[in-house]
C-alpha cells in the first residue's frame, strides 16, 4: 500500500492510457541518471501494477510501460479513480498527471463526458 504525505517536487513526468498499459516517462529531476525510479497504478491505496523504468526517453526522463490488462477503463483515468505516481529509493513520491492530448483522445475515442 502506498500513502505519499508530501510530494516530493525533484520528481516528474507524465503518462498515457493506451487501454491495456499505461505508458509515459519518469524523471528524477535533480539526478538525471537515477533510474532507480518505481511507476506505480494505485486504485484504492491499493497497488494494481507497477515497473521500474527502462529507456532513456527521446525528451526528459526515462521511460515506463506497465501493463495493466483490463483493471482500468477510460473512466477510471479521466476521473482519476486511479493514480500513477513516481516513487524514488529515498522515499520521495509524485503523482503523476495524464498528458493532456491522451486527455483528449480518450475523450474522443471513448466519449467520456457525452
Amino acid at each position: 500500500m502506498i500513502e505519499p504525505v508530501i510530494e516530493s517536487c525533484h520528481l516528474a513526468g507524465a503518462f498515457n492510457f493506451t487501454g491495456d498499459a499505461i505508458t509515459g516517462w519518469a524523471e528524477n529531476t535533480i539526478e538525471p541518471q537515477d533510474r532507480d525510479l518505481l511507476v506505480a497504478v494505485i486504485r484504492d491505496r491499493e497497488v494494481i501494477g507497477s515497473a521500474g523504468v527502462g529507456e532513456k526517453a527521446a525528451g526528459a526522463g526515462w521511460c515506463f510501460d506497465i501493463a495493466i490488462g483490463s483493471q482500468v477503463s477510460a473512466s477510471d483515468v479521466l476521473h482519476e479513480r486511479v493514480r500513477v505516481a513516481v516513487l524514488d529509493s529515498v522515499g520521495g513520491v509524485r503523482t503523476l498527471r495524464l498528458t493532456g492530448g491522451a486527455q483528449l483522445e480518450l475523450i474522443r475515442t471513448f466519449g467520456i463526458g457525452e
